[in-house]
């Protein structure tokens, strides 16, 4: 077989001003590709990526409200459950892979839980995002992609100890843990997250110590429990400190179904 030469001419340092060619055949350069469901800028730019998730997410809500999920369809419980499920589940696609999301970023993600719970309820929109969510049993959408980020270094960790992905992985946290060079990808963040619920020394002891590594179900429920709880630490630090909350926080004090909510 022939083999074809790939010759690139870069006119810029930005590689969608680069003309590549195989053989005689022109490649289309672009700004951005689509692989598995999850886009990819050449900059790494991750804001058009969650922008685009964001809006699926708010597409399948509303394709699924006339079902029930509205004030006078399913009991809010039953429909926050059915957010979880679904809408969740397409708002974070891929989200293991965002990194280094900045404090705009997270409130993005955040502010689409905060218009759909209080749609689901019938709730003004300048209504405290922090009340009606906590009385529906919601934490914060980001809590929900740290928890996926964990579970994703854990089905790399779970794999054989030959294998190309974990080796490749194990090799970049040991890199970055000695010298901290590289401040871009999951690396980084999977480390602060690491730090922030005091996983580093366990981790450090599976991969150094070669400790036993929990099953997928022990992993999630510690993990749930870690975030979860830390989620519920700030939020009553948030109400105690907040006098918007001097006589919510007798009616509400944990994030937790309200029945009081449910009767309104």
């Amino acid at each position: 077989m022939k083999k074809s030469n790939v010759i690139v001419f870069s006119k810029m340092r930005n590689p969608p001003d680069a003309v590549i060619m195989y053989g005689s055949d022109v490649f289309e350069q672009r700004n951005s590709t689509v692989h598995l469901g999850i886009r990819q800028d050449y900059n790494l730019n991750i804001m058009h990526r969650m922008n685009e998730r964001c809006q699926k997410a708010k597409n399948a809500f509303f394709a699924i409200s006339a079902y029930g999920l509205h004030p006078y369809g399913l009991n809010p419980l039953v429909s926050v459950n059915v957010y979880k499920k679904i809408i969740v589940l397409i708002a974070l696609y891929g989200c293991e892979l965002w990194h280094n999301l900045s404090y705009r970023e997270i409130v993005i993600v955040n502010r689409l839980q905060h218009g759909i719970v209080k749609r689901i309820r019938g709730l003004p929109i300048r209504t405290r995002s922090d009340m009606c969510e906590s009385m529906t049993c919601c934490h914060e959408l980001y809590s929900n992609v740290v928890i996926m980020k964990l579970m994703f270094l854990q089905n790399i960790l779970s794999l054989d100890v030959h294998s190309t992905t974990r080796n490749i992985f194990v090799k970049r946290y040991m890199l970055y843990t000695s010298d901290k060079t590289v401040m871009l990808g999951f690396i980084p963040d999977i480390c602060k997250i690491l730090c922030i619920y005091g996983l580093q020394t366990f981790i450090n002891n599976v991969l150094i110590c070669l400790t036993a590594l929990p099953s997928q179900l022990e992993w999630t429920r510690r993990v749930k429990d870690l975030v979860l709880a830390n989620e519920q630490y700030s939020w009553r630090d948030r109400i105690i400190n907040d006098e918007d909350f001097h006589l919510f926080r007798s009616l509400q004090p944990s994030i937790a179904p309200s029945v009081v909510f449910l009767n309104i």
